[in-house]
């Protein structure tokens, strides 16, 4: 299949809706939860008033750098966790920044301190804000290079693993209101390549 080229580059809040579209569905397929089956761990909510979050480690030692996805929002960046966090993750202590990217809003927002996890509401994401310094715009430029990266790696896997069909399905799928902002490809590799770049 001959796939579209990129006729435009998306801004990162379209192209991150986008991506949390293919993810809601790629988490309910037929053949199982393929975020967990290309390596990010679920941290399910104990109640009826979250959502789960997916963890993606970047490195196996401490202080543990991670990329969080909810339907909601995602993070790139150092992560601590509570007592009751699950899985191989938990108890890593770190103490630097990351990046918290909406899902509907404008703009990656710098954190002042590690994402405590498991969290899951909207409500209880950490304050952040716009970076103000060089040091600060460098941070968020590689923390949103980091998630970009994972995000096309995903891409590239599910697009292998789980075929262009799926993907137009999914696409077919799309409310009215998000048609023409999305663009009309299967993969999103080639697009976060480019912000990892």
């Amino acid at each position: 299949m001959v796939l579209q080229a990129l006729s435009r580059p998306l801004r990162l809040p379209v192209l991150l809706d986008q991506q949390f579209w293919y993810l809601g569905h790629d988490i309910r397929h037929v053949d199982g939860n393929a975020l967990q089956r290309f390596g990010f761990e679920r941290l399910r909510s104990g109640t009826d008033s979250g959502t789960s979050c997916y963890v993606y480690a970047l490195s196996d030692t401490a202080p543990l750098d991670a990329v969080v996805c909810w339907g909601f929002a995602a993070y790139c960046g150092p992560v601590r966790f509570g007592a009751a966090a699950e899985g191989v993750l938990a108890g890593v202590p770190v103490a630097r920044r990351g990046v918290l990217l909406h899902r509907h809003a404008n703009g990656p927002r710098l954190t002042a301190a590690p994402l405590p996890l498991p969290l899951h509401r909207l409500a209880d994401l950490p304050k952040a804000r716009v970076a103000s310094s060089d040091a600060e715009r460098r941070t968020v430029r590689e923390r949103v290079g980091q998630m970009a990266l994972v995000f096309s790696r995903y891409e590239h896997w599910a697009r292998s693993t789980l075929g262009d069909r799926y993907r137009l399905d999914t696409l077919a799928q799309l409310p009215r209101r998000k048609q023409r902002r999305f663009e009309r490809v299967p993969d999103l590799s080639a697009f976060w390549a480019r912000l990892a770049s």
